[in-house]
């Protein structure tokens, strides 16, 4: 999931940040970027939405990167 970081990065997001808008810890936020935990379901929907792109991105199953609108509208 190194999607996850460079999204996070480019937000300006700390890991701990994310963690607080994703109701997770911040070991947790450290453990999906280095691939030693997958996200849910709806924590990837949560992410989609902060980082404005789509699930399908943040998990590598395309390169096209939304910036707007969201895919979901």
């Amino acid at each position: 999931m190194n999607r996850i970081a460079m999204l996070r990065k480019e937000k300006g997001l700390s890991q701990i940040s994310l963690s607080l808008k994703l109701n997770v810890s911040q070991k947790m936020i450290s453990a999906y970027e280095n691939g030693k935990s997958e996200p849910s379901i709806a924590t990837l929907m949560q992410m989609a939405d902060i980082f404005n792109t789509s699930v399908d991105y943040i998990i590598g199953y395309t390169c096209l990167l939304y910036t707007s609108p969201s895919p979901r509208d």
